[in-house]
């Protein structure tokens, strides 16, 4: 009867054991969803940090995160624009006309000048009135987030084996930053 009684408390423990370590992964999982949440929350309000507050405050207004899920965890979270900003931020982070030309963005310095060249040209502002414009230069709002998430990312060396950053463009030459869990 012994013998019996060590055998089932060592099954036992082995259960034991087993539902501990899964206890453990399931919290390390659920603290690597919470940590990549935090790192894009802290891209997002740095972003808007760095945007300039026009007149109706629309680009900063469109700076947003989401997620995409596998398995109940997150496996990637972006920051991207929507709405209006997604229009107008792609000419904000990139630059415009001969002025965008001579302060390029530092990523890519390809942009759309619409072949105004050295005229420039004239557009109606909001308020009606037409104003006359050589372009603006680069912003850089989204990839200066990139590199201070790339940043927070290489402080850390778990991070550094958890995450990867890119930044990218997605329809229209609109500017993305996405975080992949590994």
């Amino acid at each position: 009867m012994g013998l019996k009684n060590e055998l089932n408390a060592y099954i036992y423990s082995l259960r034991e054991l087993v539902k501990k370590k899964k206890d453990g992964v399931e919290q390390f999982a659920r603290g690597r969803n919470i940590r990549l949440a935090q790192l894009l929350d802290r891209g997002q309000s740095y972003c808007k940090s760095l945007i300039p507050i026009g007149d109706t405050g629309t680009l900063q207004k469109g700076v947003s995160i989401s997620f995409t899920y596998s398995g109940g965890l997150i496996k990637t979270g972006r920051i991207y624009l929507i709405g209006d900003a997604k229009e107008y931020g792609k000419y904000v982070e990139f630059g415009t006309g001969v002025i965008g030309e001579k302060h390029p963005h530092p990523e890519y310095n390809d942009y759309d000048r619409n072949e105004h060249g050295e005229k420039g040209w004239i557009y109606k502002g909001k308020d009606g009135k037409f104003y006359h414009t050589f372009g603006q230069p680069s912003k850089a709002f989204m990839y200066k987030t990139f590199i201070y998430l790339k940043n927070l990312i290489n402080m850390n060396v778990t991070n550094l084996k958890w995450y990867d950053i890119e930044f990218t463009t997605e329809d229209n030459f609109s500017p993305v930053i996405i975080i992949t869990k590994r």
